[in-house]
């Protein structure tokens, strides 16, 4: 279900078109999935903030790639939660991605 997000980025590159695809993607998937917002949600600030802080930028390959980790592994987190239907799982793998999304170093 994420993954499309990977696809997305695969399809258009792992810089800022990619990303921002990427983020829109989140966005629709948001609305349309009440069940899954927050993880939609947070994937989707994830993706706006790479373009954010790699706007006008020079921007290193080694950078996208490490953002584009970064997006993979939330989103095999969260599909992997979501597989299951443990609603608790799939609460802590959304705070897990929150984490992610608040720590310092993306």
């Amino acid at each position: 279900m994420f993954s499309e997000l990977i696809t997305t980025l695969e399809k258009y590159g792992r810089g800022i078109h990619g990303f921002s695809k990427a983020a829109d993607i989140a966005r629709v998937r948001a609305r349309e999935n009440s069940d899954a917002v927050a993880a939609w949600c947070l994937l989707g600030r994830i993706s706006e903030l790479f373009v954010e802080r790699n706007e006008r930028q020079p921007l290193p390959a080694a950078e996208c790639d490490r953002w584009f980790g970064i997006l993979r592994r939330e989103t095999d987190r969260l599909d992997a939660a979501f597989a299951k239907s443990d609603p608790a799982g799939r609460l802590s793998a959304i705070n897990e991605t929150a984490h992610t999304l608040v720590d310092q170093e993306i």
